[in-house]
């Protein structure tokens, strides 16, 4: 599941990039932020699983 939220950052970024006329800044952030945010809980969860959490 945290691979669905990097995916939905990349795609909100890339969006930003495309059309920044349409508050693009913010998509770009939020993108990024999704992209962040979905990577650590990929990690999070590996080593949760790793310990038996």
């Amino acid at each position: 599941m945290p691979w669905v939220c990097v995916f939905v950052g990349v795609g909100m970024a890339i969006k930003g990039l495309i059309a920044p006329e349409n508050d693009g800044a913010t998509f770009v952030v939020l993108g990024v932020g999704f992209v962040i945010l979905g990577v650590v809980a990929a990690v999070v969860a590996r080593w949760m699983a790793k310990r038996g959490i």
